[in-house]
């Protein structure tokens, strides 16, 4: 029987370093191990504070960035507000203008008919005395005209005619007149126009009744 002493197996590679190292530089090393680690935890942590300050700074330019979006908004807001009530305020003037020149323009509309009316009653008042003149004229002349028939009358000359009427009416009449123009109107017809009666006559009544009458009727031919 062998009398050697049995063999432990082999443990892991930190039991080995446990078995061949003495206590005090166990402690040593058990102390670097914590050393090493310790870094890594620190950058873990510091990079996590290090994200955190990126969000809150993202925030806050987000923000920053908002308030400003909004700010920029609102004075463009304001502006147009502004803008719209200055066309308004423009409009309204151009209205007010508008109703103030139509109302100069029925104000001159309306002087424009009245000056008008008050010529055409002008016009209508000269045309009126115009045709009152010639209404007179026209009765100034035939009242001094007088139309002789039933003569038969061979002079073709008018102032043989004139001369021959002025004879015959005072023959006939017995007035003394004065002939302006005499005209004949066929063969036992003529218009005298008499350029005065003559004053006086002797028998003023016969005058009269010819001046009524203003015609003269003579049943046979006449005759120098």
């Amino acid at each position: 029987m062998n009398n050697s002493q049995p063999q432990t197996p082999r443990g892991s590679k930190r039991e080995r370093i446990d078995d061949n190292t003495s206590p005090g530089e166990q402690h040593v090393f058990q102390k670097s191990k914590i050393i090493a680690r310790s870094p890594q935890r620190e950058r873990t942590h510091n990079q996590t504070e290090i994200n955190m300050e990126e969000i809150k700074e993202m925030l806050r330019e987000f923000n920053k960035s908002l308030k400003e979006d909004m700010a920029e908004i609102k004075r463009e807001i304001k502006n147009d507000i502004k803008e719209i009530r200055e066309d308004i305020k423009d409009m309204k003037k151009e209205i007010q203008k508008s109703k103030e020149e139509m109302g100069s323009m029925v104000e001159e509309i309306t002087q424009v008919k009245a000056e008008w009316d008050k010529e055409k009653e002008a016009v209508y008042s000269r045309i009126k005395e115009a045709e009152d003149r010639m209404e007179k004229i026209e009765r100034q002349k035939i009242r001094n005209n007088l139309l002789i028939t039933g003569i038969t009358m061979d002079a073709q000359n008018d102032s043989i005619l004139e001369e021959a009427m002025e004879k015959m009416i005072e023959q006939e009449l017995m007035l003394k007149t004065k002939i302006k123009n005499a005209h004949k109107i066929g063969q036992e017809r003529c218009i005298v126009e008499m350029a005065e009666w003559g004053g006086q006559s002797e028998d003023t009544k016969r005058e009269s009744k010819v001046k009524e009458d203003r015609h003269i009727h003579r049943g046979r031919p006449y005759k120098e």
